[in-house]
This record gives structure tokens, sequence and C-alpha cells, in this order.
């Protein structure tokens, strides 16, 4: 074969093989395309279904079934110093359908059945309760909390220089014994005394009660003088309880390191949640302040209505889910009542921060969960109120809790969920880049 017949030869297969590789590219890039197109979806498809399962302010409310075991919420006591020398109160929640019987245990000893609140009279130390229910289906719930028992006496070290002490026998109470010194003036100073700390006390130190409209009712509040001389106090409230406030007393004398029990009654006739403070003067100048917390309800309510915060959510982080525990039971015959129910939150002073409605049908008994966003919350003490609505009666439950700073928990999952997907993305890129840019090459035939 002379050179110009192989070199027609050669023109006669270019047509024949160019179709065929450009079709093997179009084979290659065509699944790399679809991979690229696929994971952009995964991408928006991750991220939407994320925020969907975030806190909104949108949140639905989830009907607890009865396949779970009980749910107990420890009411009393809470993890504080409880007094040697009066019982600590025991109450306490059960959420479920079937509770059959419920009992407790202190410090892992006996267990001991109960039917309702109750006190327990214990000495000094640091205790653990426990308190179970289960069901008709022996599905057993539980839940404890530890607090302190403690003799509150007076003591030197007690930063409180009560009569029985002075500067020379307890100068950590008393502060230290005035010094003299000499100088060109001939004058002395006297070294200032250790600023005493809670010189009046108050208990209980805060004040939740319910109140029915138009229908009085009273608490009682103790006034302990810790200072070593007599004082005059007189009691005042907020401006929020000014016209529905009034004391037994409304001025007292207090005997040094003496004491005083006050009645204080609340008469309103307003339907919502009542914020506000008990004052304790001394001339011009607050001593002591007593947040009031006050749960309105109308005459003839048809509902015996609870809220409760479970206790290792009452101190979170920004942007926890709080799931307040609801409950609802109709009092004398079923009906079926639509209600409108409002949940606020503002903080401690009233302030308002949010608001979520729905409305549903009830006849008989609900329990279920309400989901409580506090993602645009900042770092403070907040009330967290429910008001049930029908036909012009209403009834406010209300429940505490703290927010104490910003978490990343709650956006981790989007987080690390988002940088993992666009790094597979950025990876793919580039290998389908690289593979893009290598050329086909021709076939190669050898000239002999």
């Amino acid at each position: 074969m002379d050179y110009l017949q192989m070199q027609s030869l050669i023109k006669k297969m270019l047509p024949q093989k160019a179709p065929l590789i450009e079709t093997k590219r179009f084979l290659f890039v065509l699944p790399h395309r679809a991979v690229i197109l696929f994971l952009i979806i995964l991408l928006l498809t991750t991220v939407s279904g994320i925020q969907q399962l975030s806190p909104s302010e949108d949140s639905d409310v989830n009907v607890l079934v009865d396949n779970n075991p009980p749910i107990v919420i420890i009411i009393t006591p809470e993890s504080i110093a409880y007094s040697v020398s009066a019982p600590v109160p025991v109450d306490y929640a059960v959420l479920d359908i079937s509770t059959n019987s419920v009992w407790y245990s202190l410090n892992d000893g006996e267990n001991t059945t109960t039917f309702e609140p109750f006190s327990l009279n214990l000495p000094e130390g640091i205790y653990t309760l426990r308190i179970y229910a289960n069901d008709s289906f022996n599905r057993i719930g539980f839940s404890e909390v530890s607090f302190t028992v403690e003799d509150f006496s007076l003591f030197c070290g007690d930063n409180i220089c009560d009569a029985t002490e002075d500067c020379s026998s307890c100068s950590i109470d008393c502060g230290v014994c005035p010094v003299s010194s000499s100088g060109s003036g001939g004058g002395g100073s006297v070294l200032p005394s250790i600023l005493q700390k809670k010189e009046i006390k108050v208990i209980p130190s805060e004040i939740t009660i319910d109140v029915t409209k138009n229908v009085p009712e009273q608490a009682e509040i103790t006034i302990i003088n810790n200072k070593n001389r007599d004082i005059f106090l007189t009691l005042k409230t907020s401006p929020e309880l000014e016209q529905i406030t009034t004391f037994e007393q409304e001025s007292i004398t207090l005997p040094a390191n003496g004491e005083e029990k006050i009645t204080v009654s609340f008469l309103a006739n307003k339907q919502e949640l009542i914020l506000g403070k008990l004052l304790l003067k001394e001339n011009s100048v607050t001593l002591a302040e007593i947040p009031v917390r006050i749960n309105m309800k109308s005459q003839s309510f048809l509902f015996d209505t609870m809220l409760l915060i479970p206790e290792e959510f009452k101190s979170i982080s920004s942007g926890t889910t709080i799931p307040a525990q609801v409950s609802l039971s109709q009092i004398g015959k079923t009906l079926r009542i639509d209600l409108t129910v409002d949940y606020e939150v503002k903080d401690i002073e009233g302030k308002f921060y949010k608001k979520e409605t729905e409305v549903f049908s009830i006849a008989g008994k609900k329990e279920f969960v309400k989901e409580i966003s506090t993602e645009e919350l900042p770092a403070g003490k907040y009330v967290l109120s429910m008001k049930i609505s029908y036909s012009g009666y209403s009834s406010v439950s209300s429940e505490k809790f703290e927010v104490t700073g910003k978490s990343l928990s709650a956006s981790l999952p989007l987080i690390i969920g988002t940088f993992l997907t666009v790094f597979i993305l950025i990876i793919t890129a580039f290998y389908v880049y690289k593979k893009l840019r290598k050329k086909p090459e021709l076939p190669r035939l050898a000239l002999r």
C-alpha cells in the first residue's frame, strides 16, 4: 500500500469514528450533570426539612396517646434548702389517662403509697425524693428532685449580727471593732463594719395564688427581722396590685430578731394573669420585695386546668423548646365545648414577648404537650400563661421559667447538615470539572 492509498483510507475512517467519540463524551457528561442536579435538589430539601422541624410560632398540638408510661411532675419540693423547723411540702401531678397507683421513696428507702399531696418532717441533711406512678398496663414512670434541710437558727458566721453577738465575739457577722489611729490631728477613725445580709427575710419569698373573679382569696406571709434593733415597716404594693390588695396590717413594728405573720387578701374582677409585687419599706427605703402571680378564674368554670413545665426545663438556654404539659378535665356533665386557648410569655415585670392562640373542642378530658419556642427570648426570668376561654368564661394557669443564655444546640443539626452537603457538592463539582477538562483522543493508526 502506497502513501496515497493510506491517506485515503484514513479519511474514510474518520467520519465513522468521530460520532462514536462524541457519543461517548455525551454519555460521560450526562450522568455527572444529573448527579449535580440531584445533589442541589437534596441540599434544598435538607435545609427546608430542617427548617420545618425547627421551633416556630405555628407549633402544632401533639395529643398524647396512652401508649407510654405515666408522666410524673414534682411541683414541690424544689431544689432548694428548707428549714428544719417546718415540714417539707410535697405536691405532684401525674399525667396519664389510666393512672393506677402512686408511691414514693426517700433516699432510695422504703416505698410508701400516696394518693394526694403530703408533707415530710425531716432532720438536717441532703435528700432525694422519687415519686413513681403506674397505669393499668403496669407501665411505670417516675420523677425525682434533690433538696436539703437546714437549721436556719442564728449562729456566728450566718452574716447576721444578733443580740448575743458583737464585734469582739463574732467579727464575721458584726464587723471589725473600732480601732483608733493617732495622727497630727489627734483624731481617730473607725473601720466600716461588714454589711449584713438578709436583714429582712420573708417566707414565702414569692406568692402564686388562684383567685376566682369577685371572690376574695388570702395568703399569709411571715416577716423575720434579722437586725439587732426594732424596725418599723410599712406594707405597700406595686401599681398593678394597688386596687386589688389589702393587708391585715398596713404597718408593723418588728422587735429585734423577731418575726410576725401578716395576712394579705386579693379581690379582683379581671380575667387575666396579674403580676405585681408586695413591698416592705422602712421610711422610704424598700427592704424587701415579694413577687406576686395571680391566676384569675371565672365563677362556675366548667374545667379543672393544669399547666406544668417539667423541672428540667425551668432553667434553659435560649432556643430550647419547652414541652409544657397541659391537662383539661371537665367538671360535672360531659358536654362538647369549643375552647379558645391563649398562650402568652411575659417577663416577671409584666413585659409582653409572644402570644399563640388555638381553638379546639373537648368533651370530658384532654391531655397534651404544648411546645413553646424560646428562640427570640433574651436571658431573664419569664412567666408562661395559658388562658382557657369559652362563652365569656375563662381560667388562667401559669408557670415560671428562666432563660440563661443563647445555645448553639438548637441550630447545630442545621449547621452540620448544611456543611456536609455543601462539602459533598464542592468535591463532586471539582471531580466533574477535572473529567471534562480531559480531551478525547482520536484513534491512531500505525504507519508502515
